[in-house]
């Protein structure tokens, strides 16, 4: 593909709801391979000490999720990564490295870590420096596939509902984790909000437990495919659980 020559646009930068002492780094942006329209970001934070310390601070690792790589959003502004523990490899300066794998139904990430703030080695002698930049180490971090964001229930209790969407396929899978003392049921609603007589909560069979790809049932059974290609809303009302990622697949797909 030929250069564009016309000036990049900025897609991505710290905003109003951010301290004024932070800045971004890198960006490690990737296109998702296990999920349509999925982009994620995970920028080095640079945390600036203050001003009188110099160009000097600590960095950590966050995540944007886009679903065009171009509009970015941070619904969770928490570190993905976080440092480690003072005195460890990873305790003052954190970047994930471009790209993850999947291995065994888990995701897997390398990132860098240093014991070393940014300006750790100002004023020191060239020697001391030079040896000190020479401190670097590679980590991987590990988690459930689709475990970037979850929508999650409280233990009293809540709901979720989706906007309109249509899909292709005939069973619903969630990748959800109730644990022992969470449970969810999806009911299935037309485009106006109103239950599918079939699919309603009622209809719906308890889930519970932990499960990348548990199949929704309703009186036990999963086919989905007459409301395949038309409008419909998700309605999932569950009590401690965490909600990661659903799908549509064919009925004999793994």
């Amino acid at each position: 593909k030929p250069w564009d020559p016309s000036p990049p646009q900025v897609v991505f930068h710290a905003d109003e709801d951010d301290h004024e002492e932070l800045d971004f780094y890198t960006n490690a942006a990737i296109k998702y391979p296990y999920a349509q329209d999925a982009y994620f970001m995970f920028p080095a934070a640079y945390h600036h000490f203050p001003p009188e310390m110099g160009n000097d601070g600590l960095l950590d690792s966050s995540i944007a999720a886009s679903r065009d790589g171009i509009q970015w959003e941070r619904p969770d502004r928490s570190p993905y990564i976080s440092l480690g523990l003072q005195g460890e490899w990873d305790s003052n300066f954190i970047m994930v490295g471009v790209g993850l794998f999947q291995h065994d139904r888990k995701l897997y990430q390398y990132y860098s870590g240093v014991d070393l703030s940014h300006g750790g080695t100002r004023g020191k002698p060239l020697e001391e420096r030079l040896r000190m930049r020479q401190w670097g180490w590679l980590g991987a971090v590990e988690q459930r596939l689709d475990g970037f964001f979850s929508a999650d229930s409280a233990y009293t209790g809540g709901w979720l509902t989706t906007p309109p969407i249509v899909f292709e396929g005939a069973r619903l899978e969630l990748n959800i984790d109730c644990s022992a003392a969470g449970m969810a049921y999806v009911g299935i609603q037309d485009a106006e909000g109103q239950p599918i007589p079939g699919f309603t909560l009622e209809d719906a069979d308890k889930i519970m437990g932990n499960d990348l790809a548990r199949t929704v049932t309703w009186g036990g059974k999963s086919d989905v495919s007459s409301l395949a290609g038309k409008p419909v809303r998700l309605h999932i009302d569950s009590r401690s659980t965490k909600l990661f990622a659903f799908q549509f697949r064919d009925a004999n797909s793994e």
